[in-house]
C-alpha cells in the first residue's frame, strides 16, 4: 500500500521536485562566470555556433542561470561553477530507427565527451521517439542514486534532445562513507524468504527528509518471476525501501 500510484525511472519521479528544494551542493565555493564565459559554455555543450545563440532570460532563485536560446534548442549554465543544468531541444522525432541499446551508447559517449565519465546507465523509458536515460554517479562500485543525469535521445536520429543534471548538481559532493557495520550475508538474511536473490551492490539513495541512505541493494526474483529491488541500510539492517521494476517494450520503470 505504500507505493506510488505511477510508475518512473528509478529515483527519478517524486524525489525530483523534492530535492529541488535545497542548496546545490555543487555550487558551494564555485566562483561566478561571466556571461560571455557561459555563452562559450553554452556553444561548447550544444555544438551550435555563439553566433546563433542569445541571451534569453537570467535566472536567480536557488540555482542562478544564464539561459540562452539557438536553433530550437535552450540551454542553462549556472552563473556559479559554469555548468550546464539543462538541455532542451524542441525537434520532435517522426520515425524510429534506432534501438534503445543505440540511444544508451550514444548517451553515454555523449557524457563522455562533455566529461561525465564517473557515471552508469541505471534505467531507461522510450516514449514518442525518445529514448530517456537515467545515469547515477559511482565511485568505488557504489551507485549514488541521489547524484543523477538525465539524457533523452532521438530514436530517429540520434541527436541529443534533452539533458537534465540538475539532480547531480544539487547533489553531488564528496563523500566519506564509512565501511558498512553489516556484512553482505547478514543483510540478505533481512530478506523476505520469497525473494530470491540475483545481484547484489552498495549504493545511497535519498529519502524524502533531504537525508542520504547507505544501503545494500538487492535485485531479486518475487512471485510470479516479478523483479523486485529492495534496499538494507548498512549501518542498522533496516528494509529501507522497495520497488517493483516494471518491464515493457518501452523500457525499465520502477514503482
Amino acid at each position: 500500500s505504500s507505493f506510488t500510484d505511477y510508475p518512473s525511472l528509478i529515483y527519478d519521479g517524486p524525489f525530483s521536485d523534492h530535492i529541488m528544494q535545497r542548496e546545490p551542493q555543487l555550487l558551494k565555493g564555485q566562483n561566478e562566470i561571466s556571461q560571455e564565459e557561459a555563452f562559450k559554455i553554452a556553444s561548447e555543450f550544444s555544438g551550435i555556433d555563439k553566433a546563433q545563440l542569445q541571451l534569453s532570460s537570467i535566472e536567480e532563485g536557488h540555482m542562478p542561470s544564464y539561459i540562452f536560446d539557438g536553433q530550437g534548442v535552450t540551454i542553462s549554465v549556472t552563473k556559479a561553477g559554469g555548468y550546464v543544468s539543462y538541455l532542451l531541444n524542441s525537434q520532435y522525432p517522426t520515425d524510429i530507427l534506432l534501438s534503445q541499446e543505440e540511444c544508451i551508447n550514444i548517451a553515454k559517449e555523449f557524457l563522455s565527451k562533455h566529461g561525465m565519465d564517473s557515471v552508469k546507465e541505471s534505467y531507461y523509458f522510450s516514449d514518442n521517439g525518445i529514448c530517456t536515460i537515467n545515469f547515477a554517479y559511482t565511485n568505488n562500485d557504489i551507485v549514488f542514486y541521489t547524484d543523477l543525469v538525465k539524457v533523452g535521445v532521438s530514436m530517429q536520429d540520434g541527436k541529443i534532445l534533452s539533458f537534465d543534471a540538475n539532480g547531480y548538481i544539487m547533489n553531488h559532493k564528496d563523500r566519506q562513507l564509512d565501511s558498512p557495520k553489516i556484512s553482505l550475508q547478514d543483510a540478505q538474511s533481512k530478506l523476505s524468504p520469497y525473494l530470491n536473490v540475483t545481484k547484489s551492490g552498495l549504493c545511497v539513495i535519498p529519502t524524502d527528509g533531504l537525508q542520504e541512505l547507505f544501503c545494500y541493494e538487492f535485485l531479486c526474483k518475487g512471485q510470479n518471476n516479478q523483479d523486485v529491488l529492495v534496499y538494507i541500510n548498512c549501518e542498522n539492517g533496516n528494509e529501507e525501501r522497495i520497488l517493483i521494476l516494471m518491464y515493457s517494450d518501452n523500457g525499465i520503470l520502477a514503482m
